[in-house]
């Protein structure tokens, strides 16, 4: 039994060798193209997403000490609610970077 990609690769060639392989490779590289690009913008809208919740968090936890002369327990929500955006963008940020990190993983082999 052939290797996976050897059979991938004698696909690709057979269909270029085509006379209608002119007509075909533009929309293929186009796919292909389109497909790096959703994947990069996952990626990117997962850090960016993190990002936003981290300073959310952080901004969220910060003015709860100005709500100490209003009352005690919007205090408090206003504390818990800081935490917990901010626990959730650290976990966000282990996973986003995994997922990262997996991506990456699949796709080098690809390239070489």
């Amino acid at each position: 039994m052939r290797n996976k990609t050897t059979i991938i690769w004698i696909a690709i060639l057979a269909v270029l060798a085509s006379p209608v392989a002119f007509l075909i490779l533009p929309f293929f590289l186009a796919m292909l193209m389109t497909l790096l690009m959703i994947i990069f913008a996952v990626m990117v809208t997962a850090l960016a997403l993190t990002l936003v919740l981290l300073i959310s968090g952080v901004h969220t936890f910060s003015t709860s000490f100005s709500l100490l002369s209003v009352s005690l327990a919007s205090t408090l929500f206003r504390l818990g609610v800081g935490l917990l955006m901010f626990g959730g963008a650290l976990l966000l940020f282990l996973i986003s970077f995994e997922i990262c990190k997996l991506i990456v993983k699949l796709i080098t082999p690809s390239i070489r």
